[in-house]
């Protein structure tokens, strides 16, 4: 008889044995296929809403191109260079803010670097298009502020808006390619 009861609960151990590791094993490999899953569906969305936020960009920074912001050489804006209407400074406003509401989705599903990189482009945009929005409509109304009737003085920011602005970009370029492990 114990002869018997050691067999049967050799048989019983190897084959409860067998199927606890083969479900162990089983268990573990899902949860990596489950987090390879989550990782490959977060990078498919960080591509398709990184790209998304450089099109915005595209778009705001093709408006501000062709503005023409000419300074003198005392600093002062050349009112009479600007070239924009109400029709362009409402498209630039609409594309400015689009592109601070991708940003906005950008900080909540992106690292670090790469949402800093964002708010850095998003900060310029919106800067220069505030400004050209301003003096656009100085240009369109003096009597808009009083200063435009005089002309608007020039910071130091608005000197190095449109460079600082370009240099920003290529810095989200490098985050945004690290990010999602893109080679240059």
């Amino acid at each position: 008889m114990t002869s018997v009861s050691t067999v049967i609960a050799a048989v019983i151990g190897a084959v409860v044995g067998s199927l606890g590791g083969a479900y162990l094993g089983v268990a573990v490999g899902a949860d990596r296929d489950d987090e390879r899953s989550n990782r490959e569906f977060l990078r498919t969305q960080r591509v398709a809403l990184y790209g998304e936020y450089l099109a915005a960009v595209d778009e705001a920074r093709s408006l501000i191109d062709p503005v023409h912001l000419d300074l003198n050489p005392d600093g002062t804006f050349i009112l009479d260079a600007v070239t924009i209407d109400a029709e362009q400074t409402a498209a630039l406003a609409r594309a400015s803010g689009r592109v601070a509401t991708l940003q906005g989705q950008i900080y909540v599903i992106a690292g670090d670097e790469v949402a800093e990189a964002a708010q850095t482009v998003t900060g310029h945009i919106t800067w220069i298009s505030d400004l050209t929005e301003y003096v656009g409509r100085c240009r369109i109304d003096v009597s808009y502020d009083d200063g435009c009737a005089s002309q608007l003085l020039a910071d130091e920011a608005a000197l190095r808006g449109v460079p600082e602005l370009e240099a920003a970009h290529r810095q989200y370029m490098r985050a945004a390619r690290q990010e999602l492990q893109v080679p240059e």
